[in-house]
């Protein structure tokens, strides 16, 4: 009967995959095109939602409101992604 090995957690066995500089760009780059990309839309969704709700029919109204929160949810997603690419690059992460 086989027996499984056990493994430490020292830093030489960690989980952590190093990227080249290259995926650190392309992945600040398309968060950088999520964040920007969201933040228009989910500005359009506000002002649909509560700027021309008396014109607009309830199902577009519904959509809006649910937009509103999958836009704030893209928001955090691209600043993570953000984040992790300019850590990764060595850039200060604002």
């Amino acid at each position: 009967m086989k027996t499984a090995k056990a493994t430490s957690l020292s830093p030489q066995a960690s989980t952590y995959r190093d990227f080249s500089e290259q995926t650190y760009r392309r992945i600040l780059f398309w968060g950088n095109k999520l964040l920007y990309g969201s933040l228009v839309l989910i500005a359009i969704a506000i002002s649909l939602s509560y700027g021309y709700a008396s014109a607009l029919p309830i199902s577009v109204q519904i959509a809006a409101h649910i937009s509103i929160l999958l836009f704030a949810t893209s928001i955090k997603i691209a600043y993570a992604m953000r984040c992790t690419a300019q850590y990764g690059l060595g850039i200060e992460v604002q």
